[in-house]
């Protein structure tokens, strides 16, 4: 028995009704409903709701939009019969909140700059510059004498007001602006107040060692070593150590690029150990052949192999392996960030600071500049590849192979093209001629490790070829060497 419903078209009997409103959703129409009758029964409207424009939207029996009527709920609360409309099946009612209807710019106010607690705060009704500053806690010990207050949607060109922190505090009415919505409150700080104390140390040979405070005037390392009373009588100011917080010696743009530089760097040392490494194969087939490594090679197939002699070739392909373990080409050594950004070891000429006060060796100085005036030395070092490492009494006007030879010699590994001086105050510098060795210095002489490692496989490659006979054996081994 088929109902009703299954033999006649029956229309949705609801509306909707949503947006500011207790309780939106559908609602089943009555007889006779009526605009406010559906704002009741969706539990009344919201305290944001926009009145004065409220939307019905008619839907046609076919679905498709039917005319949309725009009323004014006030005037309908007013006694308006015209805005209090008859509703029909399937209307849907729109009410907007104030916000949704138009553009309303937040209630709030930006402090930035030399306050307290600089940030955004609400803005009260008839709040006024003053109090704004008394609500961020005040501002700092720091701050400038000037406030500058923007207002948000002026027209471009618009001047910024400023006036005197003095007269706002005083709660001058020409200073102590009323705020509006969207306002920004900026206060500069004064370049000229520091936060807190600046402190160097200087240590050493000098009349009174110990910290010292920076008045921020003319502070620079003559003046310094002046209130420390000179320096004493076995000071030896060539050799100054001079340490600095590498904050203060790269910029934030430096620092920023540091790990793409050390990415960029790290490629390419691999690209040169792979070169290294190609270059190195290549010697090993010339040991191995005698420099005539496209000689034919007897007993192969047409794949390279011999058939006979393969489990030879493979025990002399694993001990030549074995052998030769070790890369003929060290990796590159991983650069991290104490590498690319400067140490804080600055090279310092405290004797012409002294002589020209002012110049550009009298450097300025910064917080935690750490200062050492060694006593004078009356030696030379020499370490390294020397036979008996050892100190020299310093002789003025001697060259570096009268240290050398009082050091017994260099050893047979000794580098020396790579000679290095390490002055007295820690400036590191190529040894040439024509550079002098003054007292205090260190001189390092490396030695050629690589250099007798690479001989030490060479020889080995000799070996191995000499007792290779069959050429299964022969392409072991340039199996081993080419991978």
């Amino acid at each position: 028995v088929n109902t009703f419903k299954d033999t006649m078209f029956v229309p949705d009997q609801s509306i909707e009704i949503s947006g500011a409103v207790q309780r939106a959703g559908r609602l089943l129409l009555s007889e006779g409903m009526t605009l406010s009758d559906a704002i009741a029964l969706a539990g009344g409207l919201l305290p944001t709701a926009e009145k004065s424009v409220i939307f019905v939207q008619r839907i046609n029996p076919n679905g498709t939009q039917g005319p949309l009527q725009i009323l004014n709920l006030d005037k309908m609360m007013q006694g308006d019969a015209s805005q209090n409309i008859l509703l029909t099946v399937r209307d849907k009612i729109t009410i907007n909140t104030i916000s949704e209807s138009k553009f309303t710019q937040l209630e709030v106010f930006g402090l930035s700059g030399a306050f307290l607690k600089p940030g955004q705060y609400p803005l009260s009704a008839g709040m006024k510059l003053r109090d704004a500053i008394v609500l961020a806690g005040g501002v700092l010990p720091t701050a400038s004498e000037t406030l500058e207050v923007s207002h948000a949607y002026s027209p471009i060109g618009t001047p910024i007001e400023r006036v005197l922190l003095s007269q706002v505090m005083a709660d001058d009415p020409a200073a102590n602006l009323p705020l509006k919505a969207g306002d920004s409150v900026t206060l500069a700080a004064r370049s000229d107040i520091r936060e807190k104390p600046k402190i160097i140390f200087l240590t050493g040979a000098v009349k009174y060692p110990g910290p010292y405070a920076l008045s921020g005037v003319n502070d620079r390392i003559s003046s310094l070593i002046t209130r420390a009373g000179g320096l004493s009588e076995r000071a030896f100011p060539e050799g100054t150590e001079f340490s600095r917080d590498p904050k203060y010696l790269a910029t934030v743009k430096q620092i920023g690029l540091q790990p793409k530089l050390v990415e960029t760097l790290r490629q390419v040392a691999e690209l040169d150990y792979k070169r290294a490494n190609t270059i190195a194969d290549v010697d090993r087939l010339r040991i191995v052949f005698g420099q005539n490594s496209s000689a034919a090679l007897p007993g192969l197939t047409s794949t390279g192999t011999s058939v006979s002699t393969v489990n030879a070739g493979v025990a002399m392909d694993q001990a030549i392996a074995k052998a030769l373990s070790n890369e003929a080409a060290s990796r590159p050594r991983q650069l991290g960030p104490t590498d690319i950004l400067p140490n804080g070891n600055l090279d310092i000429d405290l004797a012409q600071a002294l002589v020209k006060p002012g110049s550009s060796k009298d450097l300025v100085l910064e917080d935690g500049d750490i200062i050492n005036v060694p006593e004078r030395p009356t030696t030379v070092s020499i370490s390294g590849a020397v036979i008996l490492p050892s100190a020299v009494i310093y002789e003025p006007g001697q060259g570096i192979q009268y240290y050398i030879d009082r050091a017994g010699g260099v050893t047979v590994d000794a580098a020396t093209d790579n000679v290095l001086i390490i002055r007295a105050n820690g400036a590191l510098i190529r040894y040439k001629k024509g550079i002098r060795i003054e007292v205090g210095d260190n001189i390092l002489i490396p030695t050629k490790v690589m250099a007798i490692r690479l001989t030490e496989k060479a020889n080995a490659l000799n070996q191995f070829a000499s007792i290779a006979s069959s050429a299964a054996i022969t392409i072991a081994i340039i199996r081993s060497l080419t991978r």
